[in-house]
């Protein structure tokens, strides 16, 4: 081989592979920003399950506030936003947990 050929070997992920994605891939998801009646509050991921090619994040609501869940938006340590969504829940003065559902499928791409 010379020096401006390469070799590209095509290498099919295992299950372990996977998982090791998933568990890096969940660690930087930290905290949810949501947004009720207008009004934003930053609530820390409470609990993290990552299984069978998803993880899943939880956040723990309080009593208040109360209204509508507009919006949440997941970011990590720094802040940067990772993921959004917009349940349009309607929130009582009950406490309340959130679930953030994340797949990750690795394909194989094929250079030819």
């Amino acid at each position: 081989m010379t020096e401006n050929e390469r070799l590209t070997v095509i290498v099919e992920a295992n299950d372990a592979f996977r998982e090791l994605i998933l568990i890096d891939a969940a660690k930087h998801i930290k905290q949810a920003l949501v947004t009720v009646n207008g009004v934003e509050t930053v609530f820390p991921i409470t609990k993290t399950v990552i299984r069978d090619g998803f993880f899943k994040h939880y956040i723990e609501l309080e009593d208040e506030p109360v209204g509508i869940v507009e919006k949440v938006v997941v970011t990590n340590e720094n802040g940067i936003h990772l993921g959004v969504a917009f349940p349009e829940y309607e929130k009582g003065d009950d406490g309340w947990q959130m679930a953030f559902k994340w797949l990750v499928d690795i394909k194989q791409k094929v250079e030819g």
